[in-house]
């Protein structure tokens, strides 16, 4: 025989004004079976000195991040609020970033300044580049360099012209032309040097 069930005696309700209460559990009460796990957390926990981590480890979708951030939620908490780090490029040492040690929560606006500095910076520095007076600067340095280069270029083919080889200097590397009776033979027997 079957017996048909209402809706109320199928759903349980709560009444706070019953006087029931619940106990707050200890942190040490979220990771069940893991003794010396919580030993190793609390050990961690209580080290006060810079350069040391936790590290937990174990099969995937078994809850450790749940259950680390359970056990230190709550001494989290009852500290000061750690300053941001940032790691930045290091010109001097490409291999050794350098620390920046921000207030609390500015690392955020940091990246994003840095961020527009670049965005704003690229057309700026394409405009100097492109501008009158760096260009006529540049020449000045360019083109003394450029004239020194063709003359060291023609001392040299003298020489090489006594030797029977041409010298030509390409915008690359400089080539060696051999010379038969005064005339460059033909470009497919061309070597560089």
């Amino acid at each position: 025989m079957k017996n048909e069930l209402t809706f109320d005696a199928v759903r349980k309700t709560y009444d706070p004004s019953g006087g029931a209460q619940f106990l707050a559990t200890e942190s040490t009460d979220i990771i069940i079976g893991q003794e010396r796990a919580v030993k190793a957390l609390q050990l961690g926990l209580d080290i006060r000195a810079d350069g040391f981590n936790i590290y937990a480890s174990g099969i995937q979708g078994t809850g450790k991040l749940t259950a680390v951030k359970g056990f230190v939620d709550e001494p989290a908490k009852r500290q000061p609020v750690p300053d941001d780090w940032c790691y930045v490029n290091n010109f001097e040492d490409l291999y050794q970033p350098t620390r920046i040690k921000l207030p609390a929560g500015r690392a955020s606006d940091f990246k994003m300044d840095i961020k527009n500095l670049i965005r704003d910076a690229r057309p700026a520095l394409m405009r100097a580049f492109e501008h009158e007076d760096f260009i006529r600067k540049k020449t000045n340095i360019t083109d003394p360099l450029k004239e020194r280069q063709q003359e060291l270029i023609k001392e040299v083919n003298k020489k090489a012209e006594e030797e029977s080889i041409l010298v030509e200097g390409t915008p690359f590397d400089i080539v060696t032309v051999p010379l038969i009776h005064g005339k460059p033979i033909t470009d497919t027997r061309r070597s560089k040097f």
